[in-house]
């Protein structure tokens, strides 16, 4: 079961706003470790976003990593190690 992730606020100060935004994020990045743990790794607002964050943990890392869309929970991008999507 995967868990929502609650919308993010971020202050606007270097606009000189004192107020905070609520910001969407539309996908949760995970690592997946051979003994089959899995590990959140972040949220991204968009698709090419998800696509971009898993590519380059997937540089860094001999698991596998993945995207899923919070809406539907489906699997929307994934990279394995060593491997450019």
């Amino acid at each position: 079961m995967l868990l929502k992730t609650p919308h993010v606020a971020r202050r606007l100060g270097s606009l000189g706003l004192r107020h905070w935004e609520p910001l969407e994020y539309n996908f949760d990045i995970f690592e997946k470790f051979p003994d089959g743990n899995i590990q959140w790794r972040g949220c991204v607002a968009s698709l090419a976003d998800a696509q971009l964050k898993i590519g380059r943990l997937a540089k860094w890392s001999k698991n596998d990593f993945y995207a899923t869309d919070l809406a539907s929970g489906a699997v929307v991008a994934n990279a394995r190690a060593g491997v450019k999507n």
